[in-house]
Formats: C-alpha cells, structure tokens, sequence
C-alpha cells in the first residue's frame, strides 16, 4: 500500500485546495432594530495548481434576515505563473508593498 501510495503522489503533476470558514450572528446590539437579526456568512476558497501555474477563486455568501443586506458573488479570482523569480498574478491579490514600513510601526523595541 505505502509503494502504492508513494507512486502515485511522485506522478501527480497537479494539486488541488479547498478551505471554508463559516459564521452565524444571531442576536443584535441592545436597542437596535430589529431585535431578533439573524445573518450568515460563509465562503469557499477553490485553488488548482500544476507545475508553474495555479488558478484560484473565492465564492461568498452573505445571507441576512433583511433581505438588501443578502448577497452571493464570486469576489476573487486570479491566474498566477511563477517560474524561479519570474512571478505574475492577474485578478485579485494581497501583498505587501516595498519592506511592510507601516506594519513595522508598531514594532517594539527589546
């Protein structure tokens, strides 16, 4: 079985990820309207990879008992190539920028 296994995983190519999270607020701020508001958000993370390239994407739900608040998008998506120190991602990222200064801010000394 192990020589199985180890077979197959050396002759995959390709990988791919899913992850979730989950909330549910049931309740409100006390004297706000309505008393009894209920909302639910979830959202699902979809990524495929294979040698060089990946792509990805991100589905959210929001669903709340007033229903404008309600919503279901696609919010993310993007195509990344990354070959040695060649990287290039199209469509929605999150980096940081130069050496992260602002993060660095708040840094305390010894």
């Amino acid at each position: 079985m192990l020589a199985a296994a180890l077979l197959i995983s050396s002759a995959a190519q390709a990988q791919f990820s899913a992850s979730s999270l989950t909330e549910y607020q049931l309740g409100n701020l006390p004297d706000d309207e309505p008393s009894d508001l209920s909302n639910f958000y979830g959202h699902l993370d979809l990524a495929w990879r294979q040698n060089t390239s990946s792509i990805g994407l991100r589905l959210e739900s929001f669903q709340s008992s007033i229903d404008e608040r309600s919503y279901d998008h696609l919010t993310q998506r993007y195509f990344e190539w990354n070959d040695g120190p060649f990287k290039v991602r199209l469509g929605n990222f999150y980096t940081t920028l130069g050496r992260g200064l602002v993060l660095r801010a708040f840094e305390l000394p010894n």
